[in-house]
């Protein structure tokens, strides 16, 4: 349904927007050892984070992304202000979570911007938290991170990893794609 809204509007594009936290708190995942190697992983009780505002077009695998230290409504309004300069000549229908930095009275949405909200609690549906948790299990599981400049480092040595194929890829749905 949704890329038949863009098929049949030429000036629409249709993305998912979602943001997520990236800190320096070590986090554990599985990992294979040889039979019989006992697998130690070091861990940091980090306290420094940032966050990943992000919007995808599944179906080309573009992505526009933006470090904030907070994830809050000044962070959403500067994100959907240079969302919207970087494509001035689209209507970007938006498609995200009902956080409460999304539905403030507070949120300045661009002319030519329009906000799709998904159903409460369904964060299953949203394409991009599948690149979350790709740069997560990749490059943040079992890894430590001293400084916020390390993890910025991993995030965008995760990104590059990824061409708008890839991205296409990790990021399509059943439901978005006919």
């Amino acid at each position: 349904m949704l890329q038949e809204t863009e098929r049949q509007h030429d000036n629409v594009e249709i993305m998912f927007q979602d943001e997520s936290r990236f800190g320096t708190l070590t986090t554990l995942g599985r990992a294979w050892k040889p039979k019989g190697v006992d697998y130690e992983v070091k861990t940091k009780m980090g306290r420094e984070n940032l966050y990943v505002f992000g919007a995808v077009s599944p179906s080309t695998g573009e992505l526009f992304t933006q470090d904030y230290e907070k994830s809050n409504t000044e962070g959403m309004n500067d994100f959907l202000k240079k969302l919207s300069e970087r494509k001035p000549e689209k209507h970007l229908l938006l498609v995200l979570d009902r956080a409460g930095w999304h539905t403030t009275g507070k949120l300045e949405c661009p002319a030519n911007v329009t906000l799709l909200f998904l159903p409460p609690t369904s964060p299953q549906l949203n394409p991009i938290e599948r690149l979350w948790k790709y740069l997560k299990n990749n490059f943040f599981h079992n890894l430590i991170h001293d400084h916020i400049e390390d993890v910025k480092t991993s995030i965008a040595k995760g990104l590059a990893s990824l061409n708008q194929t890839a991205i296409a890829s990790l990021c399509a749905c059943d439901y978005i794609t006919p």
